[in-house]
This record gives C-alpha cells, structure tokens and sequence, in this order.
C-alpha cells in the first residue's frame, strides 16, 4: 500500500491494516488525515485479495473526532469552501471512496479502545 504521512496501511493475508497515526492529538481527523484515510479506504476496497479491513488508532484513543485547532484554521485563513457537514466523518470517507461499508467487499471493522465525539 502507499506510504502516509498520518496513518500506517498494510496488507497482507487478505486483511488490510490501517491505523490512524497521530497519538499526540489523540488521532484527531484533520484535512490531511481525512484525504490519506480517503485514499487508504479505496485502495483496500480496489484489492482484490483484501477481504477485511481493520481501522484502529495509535496510542490510547481510537480517535477524538475532528480536530477543532486544524478546522479553525483551515477557516480563519479562507480556504475552506464549503460548511462544516454534520455527517460523522467516517461516512463521509467512505461515501467519497464509493464504498458502502456492510454492503460492499471488503467488510471493514473499526477496532481499538476509546472513541470520542463532541
């Protein structure tokens, strides 16, 4: 698989391993970890051996939600174009990806300790 700067994808056996790389901030999604997991998530559903997908989070915490310093400035410097959605964020990514988790091959389980919303 591609190497990432903010998660850590393998492969092997039929089952793909992504994790979520960003302890120190307690795996919160900012732009450039959502776009990686994008592109992690297609690849796995593209392999045609990979039969399951793992989505865990290094450190203590699977993921904290959205990272609110990130979103801020990604607002306050203009760039951002469209509003904030209200959609939880792994639909996003798997919608985007034109995978339907549950209903499509590879069958994809999060796993790992705590997870937070706000």
């Amino acid at each position: 698989m591609t190497r990432y700067q903010k998660l850590l994808a393998e492969s092997n056996g039929g089952v793909a391993r992504i994790t979520l790389n960003r302890p120190e901030k307690r795996n919160a999604l900012d732009p450039e970890l959502i776009s990686e997991l994008r592109d992690a998530i297609a690849a796995s559903a593209r392999g045609e051996s990979t039969r399951v997908v793992l989505l865990k989070g290094a450190g203590k915490d699977f993921c904290s939600g959205m990272d609110l310093a990130a979103l801020e400035k990604k607002h306050a410097s203009g760039c951002a174009r469209e509003p904030i959605k209200t959609r939880k964020p792994s639909r996003i990514c798997f919608s985007r990806c034109g995978v339907t988790p549950g209903r499509s091959s590879p069958r994809y389980k999060a796993v790992h300790w705590r997870a937070a919303a706000v």
